[in-house]
């Protein structure tokens, strides 16, 4: 019996993962919506694309330097934290009236994306069993990887159909409905 209840991860990991879809569906998606970004904001398609730049440039950069700063704040602060965040630079993406706004939004979207990303890693291994992190990690990082199986397009076929900021607003409701669900079903970090 107590292997049974050792082979179920707490759904809050799930949650996590969630997430991590989030992220990964905004990392992915905006190749697929280049070309609009760059007739709606006038800028030739190598400008637009440096907005995948900007995002994944700060993302890399920002991921080892800003998490050993936030080791001594209660995890669950941060993916929460972090999601609201990552939820308004989307919003700011959406709402855009300018291409420099966008590179802005897009920067403080990489830098909080980095952090929900290691923490929500932390937290997933924290609240597993010590025979199940490995499951743990993978549950989360199964959010990652299904953003390019179902998010992409997803979000690539909405911005086709309903124009790119609505692709922004995608990921802005998916993060904000993982943040809305975490804070109500906070995960209990141990002691």
């Amino acid at each position: 019996m107590k292997s049974s209840v050792s082979a179920v991860l707490d759904p809050r990991i799930w949650l996590l993962a969630l997430g991590t879809f989030a992220i990964g569906t905004d990392v992915f998606v905006i190749s697929g919506i280049l070309p609009a970004v760059a007739t709606s904001l006038h800028v030739n398609l190598n400008g637009a694309g440096q907005i995948v730049t900007a995002y994944a440039l700060t993302y890399a950069l920002i991921a080892p330097v800003v998490v050993p700063f936030t080791a001594a704040f209660r995890q669950t602060r941060i993916v929460i934290g972090t999601l609201t965040v990552f939820a308004i630079a989307n919003m700011l993406c959406a709402t855009t009236p300018s291409y420099a706004v966008l590179i802005a939004a897009r920067i403080i979207a990489g830098v909080v994306a980095a952090l929900y990303t290691s923490t929500a890693y932390s937290l997933a291994a924290s609240l597993a069993p010590d025979t199940r992190k490995g499951a743990a990690l993978s549950a989360v990082a199964l959010g990652f990887t299904g953003s390019a199986v179902f998010g992409v397009p997803i979000g690539t076929a909405i911005g086709d159909i309903l124009g790119w900021r609505m692709t922004f607003w995608l990921v802005t409701a998916v993060s904000t409905l993982s943040a809305i669900i975490l804070c109500l079903r906070p995960p209990k970090e141990p002691v």
